[in-house]
């Protein structure tokens, strides 16, 4: 198996894994079980704890507002084929160049990216939010892993579009510090569709989450061009 299949692969059976996370965990409350506690002291504990749970729910919902800005960013932007804002949170023109190099067209990149998400999009619909800080920690363990696996692989890749789409994915696969995923319905062409989208904050921004798209684009891209096994 050629150098590129073998690490998309391997990217196509991490993304399932991460796909399947179930953004179920569950929140654990340390609770005091020391006889000699007072009142005054349980009072005092509970008055913090329920401080913190107020501060972290406050900050919780402010995270998902931006998260939920940012898709509503992107998906005005395929409704009114505004590249510029479909680009601000979603880094497609770094995967073409990727994928294109030397042969990269900024006119034709542009066309393409309207066909394929903006021509007969006519409304979206953003539904519930799943949010779990284990499966934040899954995904950065998972990713980190396959980061280290890219690093200590001594196989050289074939070609230079190979070792820039290795790069590629590398520059994509970095430790988030919060996740989102929401459920959006889009119409397009009188025709609803329901799928999720994941978005992944890097410091104060939010962008969506392209691993899954660049390790398929690659693959199909090998298969294109009569990659071996």
């Amino acid at each position: 198996m050629n150098h590129t299949k073998k690490i998309c692969c391997g990217m196509a059976a991490l993304m399932l894994c991460i796909g399947c996370l179930t953004g179920c965990g569950a929140n654990t409350q340390e609770t005091a079980e020391t006889a000699s506690s007072s009142s005054s002291a349980a009072e005092s504990s509970e008055t913090a704890e329920t401080t913190q749970t107020a501060r972290s729910e406050a900050e919780q919902s402010a995270s998902e507002s931006d998260a939920k800005s940012a898709l509503t960013q992107f998906l005005e932007g395929c409704k009114n084929s505004d590249t510029d804002a479909i680009l601000s949170v979603a880094d497609y023109r770094g995967l073409q160049q990727a994928l294109d190099g030397d042969a990269f067209d900024e006119t034709q990149f542009q066309e393409d990216l309207r066909a394929k998400l903006c021509d007969g999009f006519e409304s979206y619909t953003i539904g519930e939010v799943t949010r779990s800080a284990e499966d934040l920690a899954d995904f950065n363990e998972m990713t980190g892993q396959f980061r280290e696996a890219l690093s200590e692989d001594s196989e050289e890749p074939e070609d230079a579009d190979t070792q820039r789409c290795i790069d590629y994915l590398l520059t994509l696969m970095q430790p988030a510090d919060d996740r989102c995923v929401y459920a959006v319905t889009v119409t397009t062409d009188g025709t609803d569709s329901t799928d999720e989208i994941a978005l992944l904050r890097y410091g104060d921004a939010w962008q969506l989450d392209l691993v899954s798209q660049a390790a398929q684009a690659i693959l199909s891209r090998d298969a294109e061009s009569g990659g071996t096994e």
